[in-house]
């Protein structure tokens, strides 16, 4: 099954709006996101992203894309400029 989240936002912002995303793919009823492999590798997503934004300026804003699939893993953390949102 492949999988994506994305958010636009401060770090703080972003890691609320993917936090319900995360819950939603991770759900006990997720259908194809069942084996622990996949699991355990949204889970790893979720803790890379959120240390790398503890690391930014947290009043910058930021767009975060990531996503998955079989054997593919995408994970982007791009600074918004100027008034971008």
């Amino acid at each position: 099954m492949s999988w994506s989240l994305s958010g636009v936002g401060t770090p703080f912002e972003i890691c609320e709006h993917l936090q319900e995303q995360f819950k939603g793919l991770m759900g006990e009823n997720r259908d194809g996101l069942l084996g622990h492999n996949e699991r355990g590798t949204v889970h790893l997503v979720r803790e890379l992203i959120a240390r790398e934004l503890n690391t930014c300026n947290p009043e910058r804003r930021f767009f975060v894309s990531a996503g998955g699939g079989r054997e593919v893993l995408h994970i982007s953390i791009i600074p918004r400029v100027g008034g971008m949102s």
